[in-house]
């Protein structure tokens, strides 16, 4: 089986919008570790909770989800934010957000 794309969107709650320095210390600790699953960052729950969206080839979805949420996970303590963690992650391929 060969490797596909999936794309995946992992909540980290508690980590607010105005909370720009702990949000910019993650952006950049993501960039400089992680660079290669190309991580994008929003917010969800109001502004409550910061939303990672990274893309990785991988054999399947799991093989993904564990990848991604690893780097997030690093990426946290990396940035001295050790104390937060994923809370959810959703993972899709990407041929299927293809625009028809």
């Amino acid at each position: 089986m060969s490797d596909m794309e999936f794309r995946s969107w992992i909540k980290v709650p508690g980590l607010a919008y105005e909370q720009e320095v702990e949000h910019e210390r993650l952006h950049k600790m993501l960039l400089r570790d992680h660079v290669d699953l190309g991580p994008v960052m929003s917010w969800a729950d109001g502004g409550f909770s910061t939303v990672v969206v990274l893309a990785i080839d991988a054999a399947d979805e799991a093989a993904a989800a564990g990848a991604m949420s690893d780097a997030v996970v690093d990426s946290l303590h990396a940035s001295g934010l050790g104390h937060l963690y994923p809370a959810a992650v959703e993972v899709e391929p990407a041929d299927d957000l293809v625009a028809t």
